[in-house]
C-alpha cells in the first residue's frame, strides 16, 4: 500500500515515514513453526488464545476503506469511525495489523470488538517484508485472534524472487487459522510489470481466495477504465473473485472515483475498497460510498 511509498507502474516515490525496525527473531524452519503454533496461544504469546473466529457471509461485498494509521483516522475513536461510515455507506474497514514479523497494537481485541458491535466488518492487513516468513505468520495469525472477520496479505516488491518465503508463509498461516478462514491478497494491478513477485503462491492452493488489486489509476497514469480493463486481464486467470482498491489518496476528481466504481460493477465486482480513511478528502469520501 502506498503507506510507505507511493507507486505508479512498479517506480517508487519518496518514502512518507520511517520504516519500523526489522523483526529481532532469526527466521524459524517450517516445521519447528508448526509445532509452535500448534500450542495454545502460540501465535499471541500468551495462554488461552480464542479459537479463530467463523465469520459468514463474504467480507469484501459492498464499500471497504483502508485504515493505515487508526489515531490519525477520526481521531481513533470506534464511534467516530463508525458514525462516517454509516453516513457514508462503508460496509467494512480494513486496519493494519502488522508490518513483517512486527505487530501493530492498533488492531486490539478491544478496537476489532468497538468497530463490530457499532456494525463494520473489520479486516486486518499486513504488509510483508520476507525477510522471516514465519514469524509474519505468527503476527498474522494473531490479528485473526484479535477477532478479525478476515485477513489480507499485502505483498509487493519485497516479495520478488521469493517463492519460497512464500510458501512457507501461507503454510504457517493456514496450519494456524485453518483452510477456511477468508484471506485476501493484494499487490501491484499489472501482473505482468510484476513477474517475480510471488502471485501464483499467495493466489495458489491453500492461499488467499480473494484477490484485491490495488488499482490506483491516478498514481499508475491510467483512466480509471484503463486501469481496470488492464487489471481484470491480467489478473483472471488466477481464479479468484477480484475486489479492486481504488484510489482515494492524492485528492482524484470525483467523476474518475465514481467512474471506476461504475465499471468495476459492470466487470462484476460485488466490493470495491478505497486507501485510505486518513487521506481521502472529504469530497472523495462521500464519493467512494453508497454501498
Amino acid at each position: 500500500m502506498p503507506e510507505e511509498t507511493q507507486r505508479a507502474h512498479g517506480t517508487v516515490r519518496t518514502p512518507r515515514r520511517r520504516q519500523l525496525a526489522a523483526a529481532a527473531l532469526s527466521a524459524l524452519v517450517v516445521l519447528a513453526s508448526a509445532v509452535v503454533l500448534a500450542l495454545p496461544g502460540a501465535a499471541a504469546g500468551q495462554e488461552d488464545q480464542p479459537a479463530p473466529p467463523k465469520p459468514s457471509g463474504n467480507p469484501f461485498d459492498g464499500t471497504g476503506v483502508w485504515i493505515w494509521q487508526v489515531p490519525k483516522s477520526s481521531g481513533g475513536s470506534p464511534a467516530a469511525i463508525a458514525d462516517r461510515a454509516r453516513r457514508n455507506g462503508v460496509r467494512f474497514v480494513v486496519v493494519k495489523a502488522a508490518h513483517g514479523a512486527s505487530y501493530w497494537g492498533q488492531f486490539s481485541p478491544k478496537l476489532v470488538a468497538a468497530l463490530k458491535s457499532r456494525g463494520l466488518r473489520v479486516c486486518g492487513y499486513q504488509r510483508m517484508l520476507g525477510r522471516d516468513p514465519a514469524g509474519e505468520a505468527r503476527q498474522a495469525i494473531r490479528a485473526v485472534r484479535a477477532g478479525a472477520d478476515c485477513f489480507v496479505i499485502d505483498a509487493e516488491a519485497e516479495y520478488a524472487n521469493r517463492s519460497a518465503q512464500a510458501r512457507t508463509y501461507v503454510r504457517t498461516l493456514r496450519a494456524g487459522i485453518g483452510p477456511n478462514f477468508p484471506v485476501g491478497f493484494t499487490s501491484f494491478p499489472y501482473v505482468s510489470l510484476h513477474r517475480n513477485v510471488p502471485y501464483g503462491v499467495f493466489l495458489g492452493p491453500g492461499g488467499a481466495q480473494y484477490n484485491l488489486p490495488q488499482v490506483y489509476w491516478k498514481a499508475i497514469g491510467d483512466p480509471p477504465g484503463a486501469a481496470l480493463a488492464r487489471t481484470y486481464r491480467e489478473n483472471r486467470g488466477f481464479g479468484r473473485p477480484i475486489y479492486p482498491i481504488g484510489q482515494a489518496y492524492d485528492r482524484p476528481p470525483v467523476g474518475q472515483i465514481r467512474s471506476f466504481k461504475a465499471t468495476a460493477r459492470r466487470y462484476g465486482a460485488r466490493g470495491v475498497s478505497w486507501w485510505s480513511w486518513q487521506s481521502a478528502g472529504e469530497a472523495q469520501f462521500r464519493a467512494l460510498g453508497g454501498g
